[in-house]
């Protein structure tokens, strides 16, 4: 070859090299930074961890004192560091993100794959999870991992699951001591794969239905979390008959006797549980402090199955408390699919984190878990004798006294859809309804973070002393790229 050759084959190649650089800058990386960040970033987050938890022995040291709640289970003078409590939490299933699964076609007007490169660098798990899914980095027309996107639908899956593991094998359940074929029938329900019941890519597929519109790589809110665990539940029986599980929906925190009561003698067939799922938002930036004493109680009680939320554009698993600071599982930590000889373990964790209840985010969805009438009224009774100030009791659904536990001033982009009497569909009764469009959810132009953009917005309706309530409020534009 020439060397007049040599200088236009390596033109060429420059120019092909700079076009496909180009295509990746336009996605927000390059693979030089790409290739920088994988061989920085684990030290970093390793000593982020050790600060962490050098952090939490400290917190720790103070809260000693306090008794330590589990789901509806005290444990009185022990520490934290007890076996005794150490097996109850990591007998809790606990969903992470998860890479390799089976694709997920992207949404030609979604969120594109590779915008989430960086996301998946910048992880508790970066080595193995980013080259164990290789070619999710190269693929941008199929999601193969839910890195920076999914963790509302995993938090909202290990409520679901712990609801279920309550349900049928109680809740002094212990994973290593009771390891049977009823628990991993739960797990396999939360596959990812689509076959089972409760995966990811089942969750996508009926967010994606009216009234949600949520598409794959878009970040779940409380309320498209709540509609898709409805719809999913209402279509699920385990083999053998048990574990029917009706989903009852209520935006405004009010249950009505009467409609719960009907639920459990009319319904053919009778349900063996209710699982009421309350997405909420109790305050603006944090959580009000009028509903600090009433997230714990709630968390305290026996029909309690956890919490999901937690911070902007993040969401945690709540399970517990211990004094003031609130017991979680953090789903951001992303796992490789397995074999599933192999996989059962990938759902119990001993690392479990805290959080201050004055630092948690008001959006939440709360699970309770209902057996039958006289479990919801030893519930109501509970309820009533803590003065709790989030659920509100009536006799009857006729023309009530409503009250509700969402807050007025609900920020411009909140993650609470807006349903529409028309996009319900027959069974889906249980949905606080509200009259607004939800054309917006179609635009998916300059997603934004929503932590920022709420507080831009927040501070500009502060200094016009006024909420504009008017507005439609999607899902949609929010940020997903720090979930």
């Amino acid at each position: 070859m020439s060397d007049r050759d040599n200088n236009e084959h390596g033109a060429s190649s420059n120019k092909i090299a700079s076009n496909e650089n180009n295509e990746a800058n336009k996605l927000g990386f390059n693979f030089g930074q790409l290739w920088l960040q994988i061989t920085t970033t684990y030290p970093l987050i390793d000593r982020i961890d050790n600060q962490r938890l050098s952090r939490d022995e400290n917190i720790g040291a103070e809260q000693e004192k306090n008794p330590v709640v589990i789901l509806g289970k005290t444990y009185d003078d022990v520490s934290m560091n007890d076996g005794v409590i150490e097996q109850d939490i990591h007998s809790k299933i606990w969903l992470t993100y998860r890479t390799g699964f089976e694709p997920i076609p992207k949404s030609l007007d979604g969120p594109q794959p590779l915008s989430f490169v960086q996301s998946m660098v910048f992880n508790r798990n970066p080595i193995s999870s980013t080259f164990n899914n290789f070619h999710g980095l190269i693929d941008n027309d199929n999601f193969t991992t839910d890195v920076g996107w999914g963790c509302m639908i995993r938090t909202s899956q290990s409520l679901l699951a712990n609801a279920y593991q309550l349900l049928l094998l109680g809740r002094d359940f212990s994973y290593d001591r009771d390891r049977n074929l009823r628990h991993d029938e739960i797990i396999d329900m939360f596959l990812d794969e689509p076959r089972a019941p409760f995966s990811l890519h089942n969750f996508i597929k009926v967010a994606s239905e009216l009234p949600l519109r949520v598409k794959p790589g878009q970040w779940f809110g409380p309320n498209a979390a709540s509609l898709s665990i409805k719809r999913l539940c209402d279509n699920v029986y385990l083999r053998n008959g048990a574990g029917k599980v009706k989903v009852l929906i209520s935006e405004s925190s009010n249950l009505y006797d009467d409609t719960i009561t009907q639920m459990f003698t009319t319904l053919n067939p009778v349900p063996d549980a209710l699982l009421i799922l309350l997405p909420v938002r109790l305050g603006i930036d944090k959580v009000n402090p009028l509903y600090h004493a009433s997230v714990l109680q709630l968390l305290s009680l026996n029909q309690s199955v956890g919490i999901a939320g937690g911070k902007p554009s993040s969401s945690f698993y709540f399970f517990g408390y211990q004094g003031n600071d609130l017991l979680y599982l953090d789903p951001h930590y992303p796992q490789f699919i397995k074999n599933k000889a192999s996989i059962y373990d990938t759902y119990h964790t001993n690392l479990y984190q805290k959080l201050s209840v004055d630092d948690m985010d008001p959006s939440m969805m709360i699970g309770i878990l209902i057996k039958d009438i006289n479990d919801y009224e030893d519930f109501k009774r509970s309820c009533t004798v803590l003065s709790n100030k989030i659920l509100h009791f009536h006799s009857t659904s006729e023309n009530p006294d409503r009250r509700t536990s969402i807050s007025e001033f609900k920020r411009k982009n909140s993650e609470f859809v807006c349903i529409e009497l028309k996009d319900v569909q027959r069974g889906e009764e249980f949905i606080t309804i509200n009259n607004t469009s939800n054309d917006d959810l179609t635009n998916l132009e300059g997603f934004v973070d929503m932590a920022d953009e709420f507080d831009r917005e927040i501070d500009q309706n502060n200094k016009d002393n006024s909420f504009d309530d008017d507005e439609p409020i999607n899902v949609s534009q929010t940020s997903i790229g720090t979930s």
